[in-house]
């Protein structure tokens, strides 16, 4: 019964109003707030990757740029078409002394014979000019008027990535293709580029082809072991080239048949670090707001409960016949109003039943009074009724 009592008591109905009424929701807002912040704060996360790597792309677009630019500047600056054999070959030199991106340039005639042939470790006799008419870097300029690009091969001694370059020599006159201009570009500078990108804490920059093998990596034994990454199919929250968990970002550039994916990622430890924060900080506000709360919430709960047990223990002792039982005014709200009206009701009923055993009690004195004065008189009728009866 008692239990019954306590479980449907004011203040457990009070208590159980505010959980459902304040903390419910606040610890609602609170879960709300967080998964917006988080949600939020990873895309940030990713769109930070995903600028980083459009950014290095950016760079090697323009690298490979500056390698057609400068085969392009041969034939156009320098009008190879028109020049004899021997004046050929010297443009070919100049270009192969001025910058180190080409490892070899060939000269090919419209029949895909090769015509000379420049390399930085050899030297070509006329005697070892081949004929590349059924190759790729003739057959697809010839046939489309477009640079070529071959697909990355490896240096078996340096390991450095090589890519070949055809360029189409176009009679402006006619149209015509009227030989292809084939290049052996290093793309050794793709390391450099990668090896000056600044990294966070965390953070991995690097170029993979389409088949999956890395061609630069800061670490340069990375590349040099032939390493392969497979490509997810989105950016997002994926297994990174080391084997743990990262926020990835892709960016490609294409050329010609081939592409180049550039891949950032950082670890999710890292690129979440501010959500794993803030989630911290929101966390600690939402408790810190409950206990606060919390604490005035049963505060008022006690200050609106004690005076209404207060009333129901002085009405207990009164009615178990204590009527001095008086309840403390400590305030001057309703409840303070009601204290003071049931110390009144209180003291009227004290006064009023001292009043009623006062009357009682002389009311019961006199007829005590009366009674024995009626027994004295009963005892003196007696006596004289004895007396005469002697006399006779």
């Amino acid at each position: 019964m008692q239990s019954n009592i306590r479980r449907n008591s004011i203040r457990a109905r009070i208590t159980i109003a505010f959980i459902v009424s304040a903390i419910f929701p606040m610890v609602l807002v609170g879960a709300i707030l967080g998964w917006q912040s988080y949600r939020v704060q990873s895309q940030q996360a990713l769109d930070f990757e995903s600028q980083v790597a459009q950014r290095v792309a950016t760079e090697v677009d323009a690298f490979f740029q500056e390698l057609v630019s400068e085969l392009r500047s041969v034939i156009e600056v320098q009008g190879l078409l028109g020049l004899d054999a021997d004046q050929q070959e010297a443009a070919l030199f100049e270009l192969l002394s001025y910058t180190d991106l080409f490892g070899e340039l060939i000269l090919l005639d419209e029949r895909g014979q090769e015509q000379s042939r420049l390399s930085r470790v050899a030297v070509f006799t006329p005697d070892d000019l081949d004929d590349r008419s059924q190759a790729d870097e003739f057959v697809i300029p010839k046939a489309s008027g477009e640079t070529y690009y071959s697909p990355v091969r490896f240096d078996a001694g340096t390991g450095e990535p090589l890519m070949i370059i055809a360029v189409p020599l176009v009679d402006l006159r006619s149209g015509q293709v009227r030989g292809v201009l084939v290049a052996d570009a290093r793309l050794r500078k793709i390391w450099d580029l990668i090896r000056d990108v600044h990294l966070n804490l965390g953070e991995n920059v690097y170029i993979v082809e389409e088949q999956g093998r890395v061609i630069a990596h800061h670490n340069f034994s990375v590349v040099l072991r032939g390493t392969r990454f497979d490509l997810p199919d989105q950016d997002g929250v994926h297994i990174g080239l080391e084997g743990a968990r990262v926020v990835l970002a892709t960016d490609s550039v294409k050329y010609g048949e081939q592409s180049f994916i550039v891949v950032a990622e950082r670890a999710i430890s890292e690129a979440y670090a501010l959500v794993n924060n803030t989630m911290i900080i929101l966390a600690l506000l939402v408790v810190g707001a409950l206990v606060l709360a919390t604490g005035q919430g049963f505060l008022t709960i006690r200050q609106i409960v004690r005076p209404v047990e207060a009333l129901a223990t002085a009405a207990q002792a009164i009615s178990a016949g204590d009527l001095s039982q008086r309840v403390l005014v400590t305030s001057r709200d309703e409840f303070g109003d009601l204290a003071q009206a049931f110390n009144t009701m209180s003291t009227q009923l004290d006064d009023l039943i001292t009043g009623l055993e006062q009357r009682v009690a002389e009311r019961t004195l006199a007829l005590e009074q009366r009674s024995a004065y009626l027994e004295g008189s009963a005892e003196v009728g007696r006596a004289a009724a004895s007396i005469l009866d002697v006399d006779i």
